[in-house]
């Protein structure tokens, strides 16, 4: 008895199975490599460290922006993302501190983000960041492991 086309079928449904267990990213989020004009850069988060440091990519950028609006008007704090290819300015709605976890809710008319971040030092005695980053749109919610440090002058 020849088993080769059993052990095919078997094997396709293995394959078969992994692909439909693994998900794809609900919201892609692009890549930024430079701030927004009108943004004076805090904090800068992505994948990880390095790859901010080392590439200059990032995920998502936290500060104060000039809106624009009116000369001499302050600065409002705000963040920016890409997701599918559009830049979203997001305003910062509320933040606080739980235990040693800073949490930064950040809304615009498409997009919900929840930035929480614990701040750590590595060796050498640099601060960075290590947290979550939850981007909602009221339809779907999605979690993202980052990393950030502190904007550079």
């Amino acid at each position: 008895m020849n088993n080769k086309p059993y052990l095919f079928l078997l094997l396709l449904c293995f394959v078969w199975l992994l692909q439909s267990c693994t998900t794809n990213p609900i919201f892609k989020i692009d890549t930024l490599r430079e701030s927004d004009d009108s943004m004076y850069c805090n904090k800068t988060f992505g994948k990880d460290v390095n790859t901010i440091k080392n590439l200059n990519e990032f995920w998502f950028q936290t500060g104060k922006m000039d809106t624009g609006t009116v000369d001499n008007s302050p600065l409002v704090k705000a963040g920016i993302i890409s997701i599918d290819k559009k830049r979203n300015i997001l305003y910062l709605k509320n933040t606080h501190t739980i235990n040693d976890t800073t949490i930064e809710v950040y809304t615009n008319n498409i997009f919900i983000v929840t930035l929480s971040y614990t701040q750590k030092e590595n060796e050498y005695n640099e601060i960075f960041y290590i947290g979550d980053l939850i981007i909602d749109n009221t339809k779907q919610k999605e979690d993202y492991k980052i990393e950030g440090i502190d904007c550079r002058l």
